[in-house]
């Protein structure tokens, strides 16, 4: 588990950030969807790796708050926290929506790397933060603006899916797809292990917290309605 002070090095892209550091030992590298608490002061911030190279840690962070739009150059890091997205099958469509691109792109790697095909479909709410893609190692295969929504690109055939983005985006992907794949929530975080139930969210098996039990959960294990 790392634990440890990072110098950051940041690339601002508007309304995006992408920030790296490493590298890091092979031990504490993680798989796509885990993440890294960010420890700055008396705050923690939860944060998805995007990609790697040569064990460096690759970040995209959406600029939503105070932190998030002046990420300090250095912080304490600790990780990787998490359950991750399990081993997929062929075919697979992944589906993404704002900041929940970066787990998203991180799972289109190891998949890249595998050689297994796949469909990646992302959504953006302004045509600027398409600079991002620029950054990435692998591309979405089709890409929506506002207020075309992603949920619009989507066959009509039910697939397999794996998914991250805003929960009316998960709710959509749900009400045309059903259950059959994965998601990855977002909701906020105050220890990224489990000790301060501050993440819990409804399933079919009582509450369970985000940091712990997830982020990454089977779509049928939630409670859609009380999201």
């Amino acid at each position: 588990m790392l634990n440890e002070t990072f110098k950051l090095e940041k690339t601002d892209l508007g309304h995006y950030v992408v920030v790296s550091f490493g590298p890091v030992a092979e031990e504490n590298l993680p798989q796509p969807g885990q993440f890294y608490m960010f420890y700055k002061e008396y705050v923690k911030k939860p944060f998805s790796v995007a990609f790697l190279k040569e064990n460096r840690l690759f970040f995209i962070i959406k600029k939503v708050g105070p932190f998030t739009s002046s990420i300090p150059d250095e912080v304490r890091v600790e990780g990787p926290y998490g359950k991750p997205f399990p081993a997929v099958v062929t075919n697979t469509f992944l589906i993404s929506g704002g900041a929940g691109i970066a787990p998203i792109c991180f799972l289109a790697e190891k998949l890249t790397e595998q050689n297994l095909p796949f469909t990646w479909l992302h959504g953006e709410s302004k045509a600027e933060n398409l600079t991002l893609l620029d950054y990435l190692p692998v591309k979405p295969n089709k890409v929506s603006v506002e207020p075309t929504l992603v949920t619009d690109l989507l066959p009509k055939e039910a697939q397999f899916y794996c998914a991250c983005g805003p929960k009316p985006m998960l709710k959509g992907l749900h009400s045309k797809w059903g259950t059959n794949g994965f998601v990855s929530l977002e909701e906020r975080m105050s220890c990224g292990f489990g000790a301060c139930y501050g993440c819990v969210i409804p399933t079919t098996s009582g509450y369970q917290r985000v940091c712990k039990e997830g982020p990454v959960f089977e779509a049928g294990e939630l409670l859609w309605q009380e999201l």
